[in-house]
């Protein structure tokens, strides 16, 4: 999961609804089953993992992720193409069977990185790429992504959490993937 955590993200709920729904992600993965992984990272001016490759169910401590900077969506996804191609090597080494890889990406809104840098740092993530983000956003700058979108309610911390946690449950659905 790659989550915005710039200083906008403050308002309408989306930083707290992010952080509530967290938890719930966890849960979720866990349910999946007990070789289920996840990493979690986050982006503002730069990109930051905050929780590296593990298994969900290992999963103990969620951190919380300060809200500053702006919404640089470039520096995340060039963090998340090093991180998942690092992982999914290591766990070929390892002798683990992966599935294609799911990420997801909770966007507060555009990046404030040139549309070229986005796209850009997106062509090498070898990986189902899901994005959230609020409606009334200009879900065709995301749909260059090649990515499946999927609307987020905002206005309080309830309404993001759950538009982030219904997300997750039909990006993960019948995938195979890890991480």
């Amino acid at each position: 999961m790659l989550a915005d955590t710039s200083g906008s993200t403050v308002r309408d709920g989306f930083h707290e609804g992010l952080h509530l729904a967290l938890p719930y992600l966890v849960r979720l993965a866990e349910g999946r089953g007990p070789d289920t992984r996840m990493c979690l990272a986050s982006y503002g001016d730069d990109a930051t993992l905050q929780v590296p490759l593990i298994g969900a169910g290992d999963l103990t401590m969620i951190p919380r992720m300060p809200a500053d900077g702006l919404s640089s969506l470039a520096a995340g996804l060039r963090m998340l193409v090093r991180v998942v191609s690092h992982d999914l090597r290591q766990l070929r080494s390892d002798g683990i069977t992966t599935g294609r890889p799911v990420t997801l990406v909770v966007a507060q809104g555009l990046s404030t990185d040139r549309d070229q840098q986005v796209l850009a740092a997106r062509e090498p993530l070898d990986s189902d790429l899901h994005v959230v983000a609020p409606l009334g956003e200009d879900h065709l700058a995301f749909a260059a992504l090649a990515a499946t979108l999927h609307p987020m309610r905002i206005g309080t911390a309830g309404r993001v959490a759950r538009s982030v946690i219904e997300a997750a449950r039909r990006a993960w659905a019948g995938s195979g993937g890890s991480e």
